[in-house]
């Protein structure tokens, strides 16, 4: 007797604890979207045996980007032992942060929210934390080659007042970069400028004449992309109208120009590997009188160039000469007759 009465305190105990509900369970995967953007999916599961209605979804992502997003607040049915997916695509920050997610190949952030539930007349709210790892997919990729820096080149331009004084320089560097994909890349820039001056044979820095940084260029930004096969060139100016460096311009002795940085490059595609590249390159360019002669020496593809010094007005000097070139033909001309 005493045996039947426990086994029935048991099933009747058992019967609401079957019928109690459970907590939805939250699941967090990231998935490719594109150059700089990811899909969070956020997966809902109703372990119990009852059907519950989810009334909201808030979340926030607070690395590395810190979006903070909010899901669409109409009821929706989860039935029992069921489960739904969240799907977003949020902005990986440019810069820093992307630059860390393609050298590393993955990035960590950590996703905070809240679900509010209604069981019947009752309801609730399921806090959830989740710490997330984001991978770039590389499986099956297909190959990609590094850009090229293929060439370098320097000018200046001495601005002269009335009396011929030069006032200001005007320096102008022109960084190419070549892409050899069959895709659209994607480059930040950045390089020093530094002017050089030769000393027992060695070349020491005299003065940084400046650092110089593109912004990194994203599909959503008015910048220019690097088609497949062509060649972007990078062009930066900037005036000068210090004493000690327009002397330097404006001296006989050679001038010797370092420019000396690295490019950080991705595919504007998904499904390429390498995920990034990063070409650096070391120059040296010899300024020579009213030339220019430049030697590229890039750790990629070493190339030579060339390139004019543009001057405001001619030189007296060079005015000279050519006189003393048309006096002497006339002479000669005259004798023959």
């Amino acid at each position: 007797m005493n045996y039947v009465l426990l086994v029935l305190i048991a099933v009747l105990i058992s019967i609401p604890l079957s019928n109690a509900t459970e907590n939805p369970i939250v699941t967090i995967r990231t998935s490719w979207a594109d150059v700089d953007y990811f899909y969070l999916n956020i997966t809902i599961s109703n372990p119990s045996q009852r059907n519950i209605y989810l009334t909201g979804l808030e979340y926030s992502i607070s690395d590395p980007n810190g979006i903070i997003s909010e899901a669409q607040k109409t009821p929706v049915l989860l039935e029992a032992n069921k489960s739904i997916t969240y799907s977003s695509k949020h902005f990986i920050t440019n810069g820093d942060p992307l630059k860390r997610l393609y050298r590393s190949g993955s990035t960590n952030f950590t996703v905070s929210g809240s679900l509010f539930v209604q069981n019947d007349s009752n309801t609730f709210v399921v806090p959830f934390q989740k710490t997330v790892t984001y991978f770039l997919e590389t499986e099956g990729a297909k190959r990609a080659i590094s850009p090229n820096i293929t060439d370098i080149k320097f000018e200046i331009s001495r601005l002269r007042d009335e009396k011929g004084v030069v006032k200001m320089i005007i320096t102008t560097t022109n960084i190419s970069i070549y892409n050899p994909n069959p895709v659209g890349v994607y480059a930040e820039l950045d390089f020093d400028l530094i002017a050089m001056h030769k000393k027992d044979e060695q070349l020491r820095i005299w003065k940084m004449l400046g650092i110089f940084s593109s912004p990194f260029q994203s599909p959503f930004q008015n910048n220019p992309i690097i088609m497949p096969m062509d060649t972007y060139v990078y062009s930066t100016e900037q005036t000068i109208s210090d004493n000690d460096t327009i002397q330097y311009f404006t001296s006989e002795e050679p001038k010797y120009i370092k420019v000396e940085g690295s490019a950080f490059i991705i595919l504007n595609e998904t499904g390429w590997s390498p995920a990034y590249f990063e070409p650096a390159f070391n120059t040296i360019i010899t300024l020579n009188g009213s030339a220019v002669n430049g030697e590229v020496a890039s750790t990629l593809t070493p190339t030579a160039t060339s390139a004019p010094t543009p001057e405001k007005e001619i030189p007296g000097f060079e005015a000279v000469l050519a006189a003393i070139e048309l006096c002497a033909i006339a002479l000669l001309l005259r004798n023959r007759s």
